[in-house]
């Protein structure tokens, strides 16, 4: 799910850039993320970086 959710945010990053509704769907997904026991957090700190 998380993946998922990271992949999707990407393209939003990539199609509308740094808009205030895409930031604010970014920190939704970092709470989701953060707040969830099994996270593929090495990917999603990646994706992070690059951002």
């Amino acid at each position: 799910m998380e993946s998922e959710l990271v992949d999707i945010l990407s393209k939003l990053y990539i199609k509308y850039g740094t808009t205030d509704e895409v930031l604010k769907l970014s920190r939704v997904i970092d709470i989701l993320v953060v707040n969830k026991q099994k996270v593929t957090f090495q990917n999603y700190i990646n994706f992070k970086r690059l951002n």
